[in-house]
């Protein structure tokens, strides 16, 4: 089922109006969430390695970000957030403010921009999948309290 979704996810389908702007990165790292917990971030996390992570912009400025990862380790995390990989799926889902793009990240000029919504799943093989979209003003760090 996920690959469905994901391999669908993928297909940018032009907008009313004008055509989407479709653009991937390949071979980069990141961070995922593998478990709920009582922490200041209420999850547990862990480093993955990403394969691609494919933006699709529309012509109205929202975007919808799709990546595919795999976890790699708990590295560098204070023990109280480092986590493991799930013995069943761990599926997560918030809105605005939670997730910044690996997109901005990765670009030549970084930048920090927020989604206003995804959705992840981490599976007990280790492969982490997520789906972040963007309103067309997307939330920037004056947009968004620290934690």
């Amino acid at each position: 089922m996920i690959a469905v979704v994901l391999l669908g996810s993928l297909v940018a389908l032009p907008a009313a109006g004008g055509r989407a702007k479709v653009d991937t990165i390949r071979d980069f790292d990141s961070v995922f969430a593998v478990a709920d917990a009582d922490n200041v971030f209420g999850v547990l996390l862990m480093n993955v390695h990403c394969d691609f992570l494919k933006r699709v912009e529309f012509p109205d400025g929202s975007a919808k970000e799709t990546m595919s990862c795999q976890v790699t380790d708990s590295e560098g995390f204070p023990d109280d957030i480092a986590g493991a990989i799930p013995s069943r799926a761990y599926k997560d889902s918030g809105g605005e403010c939670i997730w910044f793009s690996d997109y901005w990240v990765n670009q030549d000029e970084p930048q920090i921009v927020f989604g206003n919504s995804y959705s992840q799943v981490v599976t007990p093989s280790g492969k982490a999948h997520a789906t972040i979209r963007y309103a067309a003003d997307p939330l920037t760090e004056e947009d968004c309290p620290p934690l």
